[in-house]
């Protein structure tokens, strides 16, 4: 969506005003994907 890192996260409800950083703790966690356990047979590429 136009940014270069992702900074802030929110709730689907919250929406903007529910932003909160990104940890560094869950910046690291969120890397450490297995690309063998990610299912992504419902996206359409």
């Amino acid at each position: 969506m136009g940014e270069r890192e992702l900074k802030h996260w929110h709730e689907i409800d919250t929406g903007y005003p529910g932003r909160q950083p990104i940890t560094a703790a869950q910046r690291e966690e969120m890397g450490r994907d297995d690309p063998s356990t990610i299912d992504d047979s419902e996206l359409d590429f």
